[in-house]
């Protein structure tokens, strides 16, 4: 995702629900995350993050995939 400066990545992961974003804090959940993680049914998840600077972000940021099963 960082290397084309965009959440949208060419190769998505599969699974039931998946959140992409940017954050300078990845410890803190975006607002919307709470709506996914109550669902009933989901075992498992898996995370993917980089730190990267690109030109919407010159000074770097976290860039942060997760992916609920």
């Amino acid at each position: 995702m960082a290397d084309g400066d965009s959440l949208n990545g060419s190769d998505p992961p599969t699974g039931a629900y998946m959140l992409r974003y940017t954050s300078m804090h990845p410890e803190t959940l975006p607002t919307n995350s709470s709506q996914v993680i109550v669902q009933r049914g989901l075992r498992t998840c898996t995370a993917g993050t980089s730190y990267a600077r690109t030109p919407k972000y010159p000074n770097g940021a976290y860039w942060v995939v997760l992916v609920f099963y």
